[in-house]
């Protein structure tokens, strides 16, 4: 779980230093971080999908997590546009990203807490 967790945290935070610095050289490596991040961050969340449901029901699982990053790679980039539109600048779509991810590994943090009062006692 904290390997996608870390990651996303990166992720976000390199996003929003990359909104809040002015220095282009500073911003490149900003947002190759958070590439990193974001990169990082895929094949351990996969193996958290398949862990978490049943053998029946992980194939669907994965579908569905497969399906909705799909559907990201449309969403995501029609927000930027929209904001980048909107402000007439490209930071705060850089800061509604960062903040995305951030948001994303809260998410996870908290079905990492759910999941740990879901599980039945181990005997000692």
């Amino acid at each position: 779980m904290w390997h996608s967790i870390v990651p996303a945290v990166v992720a976000g935070v390199a996003l929003l230093a990359g909104a809040m610095v002015t220095s282009g050289v500073v911003q490149l490596i900003a947002v190759c971080v958070s590439a990193a991040g974001i990169y990082a961050l895929k094949g351990p969340f996969l193996t958290i999908v398949s862990s978490t449901f049943s053998d029946k029901s992980a194939a669907a699982g994965i579908a569905l997590v497969t399906t909705l990053g799909n559907l990201s790679g449309f969403a995501a980039p029609y927000m930027v546009g929209l904001i980048i539109e909107a402000t007439g600048s490209y930071r705060p779509a850089l800061a509604a990203l960062g903040i995305q991810s951030v948001i994303g590994a809260l998410v996870l943090l908290g079905w990492r807490s759910r999941v740990r009062m879901n599980a039945p006692m181990q005997p000692a």
